[in-house]
């Protein structure tokens, strides 16, 4: 029903059989490119994760678009094979305890390697990231060299939480880590959203002929 790329990622929205609700899952092109398998070439997606949401006495789920939270960052200095700290040029949305997907890597002899890590602490003044691997990185990047992380999910349901079909429209962002709803709107421009999308700043989403979006650090 509904497919997204985020550069990582592949994202996508379908029904549940039997009108049991929606369910957004994750996928990835495997295999990619890592210091101990660099000669790999995509052959496959193969999921990830998901979230699955179930009709219930509360809420009725119908939908056909939805937008992913997610960064796109970059390296502000080269990383070293086995450091354990990566200077992004931005920190923005980012918190410990969030995935980076480092690469692919610009740096000679790791190019096209990639990688993921866990960010342990991050320093608001440096932008730096430290975090914990036994070995430390698994590659070298060169400055510039991308960092995306992902946050939440953004579901545009046709119903309210009333229970009932009832075409009222809700605007749902969930957590993508805790599958947890985060917080939630009501309003008809929420319902018959044909597509949608996330800038890094804003969601966007169509809405017959209108085109409409909301800065998501506000409330909406």
């Amino acid at each position: 029903k509904d497919l997204h790329f985020d550069g990582t990622f592949f994202w996508t929205l379908e029904d549940l059989p039997s009108n049991l609700g929606i369910v957004i899952k994750k996928w990835r092109l495997f295999p990619f490119k890592t210091f101990a398998f660099p000669s790999t070439s995509p052959a496959e997606l193969r999921w990830q994760d998901e979230l699955t949401l179930i009709n219930g006495p509360g809420n009725k789920w119908k939908s056909n678009a939805f937008g992913v939270e997610h960064y796109h960052r970059t390296l502000d200095n080269s990383a070293i094979r086995g450091e354990n700290v990566v200077r992004l040029n931005s920190i923005a949305s980012l918190s410990v305890g969030d995935v980076v997907f480092l690469g692919p890597s610009g740096f000679g002899g790791f190019v096209g390697n990639e990688e993921q890590i866990t960010a342990l602490s991050i320093n608001i003044t440096t932008k730096d990231v430290t975090f914990s691997k036994p070995n430390g990185l698994e590659n070298s990047y060169s400055s510039g060299d991308p960092a995306d992380y992902h946050k939440s999910v953004f579901v545009f349901n046709d119903h309210s939480f009333s229970g009932q079909e009832d075409n009222r429209g809700v605007l749902a962002q969930f957590d993508w880590k805790s599958k947890n709803l985060i917080r939630s709107a009501q309003g008809s421009k929420f319902s018959f959203v044909s597509a949608a999308d996330f800038d890094q700043t804003s969601l966007s989403w169509i809405r017959g002929t209108q085109i409409l979006r909301i800065d998501i650090a506000s409330s909406f």
